[in-house]
């Protein structure tokens, strides 16, 4: 959120001036925050008897996908769209939840269909950023999404996630100069049309 904040400030045309004194207070607000108390410790450490790193329990899953042989069938077509979690082993729980929409993707879709989704995330991000400063905003939204995208399952779902992706996908604001070329109507060039120079001047005096 923090990044996708950023790059909304750095595509803004103008700013108000209560906005940018609120920015410039909440700067050392922040760093009085992240330096002098536990908040960010508790948001990366789970609570409990175990009080590991949350990666720690997520890669576990996520060795398990990446360690499918290339042998099998499902490396490159994945098992489909059901899968949403994985059997674990050495560990006191059985099964695992993915936790990660690009692991997800290699799981339901395998190597094939991640490419695919690879390729349609670079092209909506290329075609948001040629648009400019007028799409600071989707290009925002896509920064949070794909960084969630990787510690989050839900942008290949039925979820709210999808679905804002989706919408960036299908509504990005075009180049200025494509648009004009798009907008102008196309004149056919007329053969028979003859340049004759304007003499209403001339014979006026």
């Amino acid at each position: 959120m923090a990044l996708a904040a950023v790059v909304l400030l750095l595509g803004a045309r103008s700013l108000q001036r209560f906005v940018a004194v609120v920015l410039v207070a909440a700067v050392p607000v922040l760093f009085a925050v992240v330096t002098y108390t536990g908040l960010v410790g508790t948001l990366l450490n789970r609570e409990g008897e175990t009080s590991n790193f949350t990666l720690n329990s997520r890669t576990i899953a996520w060795d398990v996908v990446l360690q499918t042989p290339f042998e099998s069938l499902q490396k490159w077509v994945g098992a489909g769209l059901s899968v949403k979690t994985v059997h674990v082993k050495g560990q006191y729980w059985n099964d695992q939840v993915l936790d990660s929409s690009w692991i997800s993707a290699l799981a339901q879709t395998g190597l094939i269909g991640t490419a695919v989704l690879a390729a349609l995330v670079l092209v909506v991000l290329v075609l948001n950023l040629r648009g400019g400063s007028r799409n600071a905003l989707p290009i925002a939204l896509l920064v949070f999404l794909l960084i969630r995208s990787f510690l989050e399952t839900g942008l290949l779902d039925a979820s709210v996630t999808f679905m804002v992706f989706i919408a960036l996908a299908a509504t990005f604001v075009p180049p200025r100069q494509a648009r004009d070329q798009v907008g102008e109507p196309a004149v056919p060039a007329d053969p028979l049309r003859v340049s004759v120079p304007d003499r209403s001047y001339h014979q006026a005096v």
